[in-house]
């Protein structure tokens, strides 16, 4: 499938001392249509959990991501939402101030589809990849009418290093669906 990307990014705010992980609402969230396909993400703040200084993990699920078919002939279902990420920063972003976007893991897990006539793919059912580059979230393909659409809960396990120092971390996930 040809056309524009849509695409929805997460703010995303990462505190150390006790490491919580925060996410933002889109600011802004880049929503352009890719052949009547949208994509939606989490708007809202979303506590990701904390921890303790010294290094170690924070696992949280990302909230409800959708793609949906916006138009309204029977058309192609076939898409790849694909998702990446930034490295999460805070002060001048020196080493012990960055999680690198290598140290962020993501898993697709299981999708709800609704209306959809195929067939859809987790990129990661059941266990996370890193997201040291973009990774595939979901693929589907079969056929699809307006409102038909795909809904997925990603689990994000972001590894904070022990020389990590103290802060608010900021960074960005995106979804992208072609």
């Amino acid at each position: 499938m040809t056309g524009p990307v849509r695409r929805a990014r997460l703010a995303m705010v990462l505190t150390s001392s006790l490491t919580s992980l925060l996410l933002l609402p889109p600011a802004p969230a880049e929503a352009a249509s890719a052949a009547g396909l949208t994509i939606s993400v989490p708007s809202g703040p979303v506590d990701l959990g904390s921890r303790g200084p010294g290094g170690g993990t924070i696992t949280h699920s990302l909230g409800s991501v959708t793609v949906t078919t916006s138009t309204v002939l029977s058309q192609d279902a076939g898409w790849v939402a694909t998702v990446s990420a930034t490295s999460f920063k805070t002060g001048g972003g020196t080493s012990p101030e960055t999680v690198p976007a290598s140290s962020i893991a993501y898993m697709s897990g299981p999708g709800v589809p609704i209306g959809l006539v195929g067939t859809c793919t987790a990129g990661q059912p059941s266990s996370p990849v890193s997201l040291a580059s973009a990774v595939t979230a979901f693929s589907c393909t079969g056929t699809a009418v307006a409102g038909t659409s795909l809904t997925w809960n990603p689990q994000i396990t972001i590894t904070v290093g022990a020389s990590n120092v103290a802060g608010k971390y900021t960074g960005t996930i995106t979804h992208s669906v072609v």
